[in-house]
């Protein structure tokens, strides 16, 4: 008798190798993208704070130019994008290690932020002082 010759297929073991290490690289690839997204949204969300913080600092600036500034704490819940709410604090201050007329300024801007086990508190402080304009 004739042998007859046999190509070569591929095996059920073969396929459910690949298929496996296809499933691997594609889990490790979206977990990397899902935490550039993450990463990403974080940054913009700090860099809102930042703006809206210094925004704060600004308007006290402003504020000392016109003779109006005087201690006081003032607190204001703020939209981050994303559904992420924060309160910014402005802090005005006389601090007696100062001349009269300087103040210690702060904002502080706070939220919770999204963490790859859960949430983290997250916040941006800017501090400056502020002298109050005198004629």
């Amino acid at each position: 008798m004739k042998r007859i010759a046999r190509t070569r297929g591929v095996t059920l073991a073969e396929l459910l190798i690949a298929v496996a290490f296809l499933g691997v690289c594609a889990a490790v690839v979206s977990d990397t993208i899902m935490n550039g997204v993450r990463v990403t949204g974080a940054v913009q969300r700090r860099s809102t704070a930042m703006a809206s913080a210094k925004d704060a600092i600004d308007y006290v600036i402003d504020l000392s130019e016109t003779d109006e500034i005087e201690p006081s704490v003032t607190s204001k819940e703020i939209e981050l994008g994303n559904g992420t709410t924060a309160r910014r604090t402005v802090t005005i201050v006389e601090d007696k290690n100062l001349p009269a007329d300087v103040f210690r300024v702060q904002c502080k801007v706070e939220w919770k932020e999204q963490s790859g086990s859960g949430m983290r508190n997250d916040e941006v402080v800017f501090e400056t002082l502020v002298g109050r304009r005198t004629n």
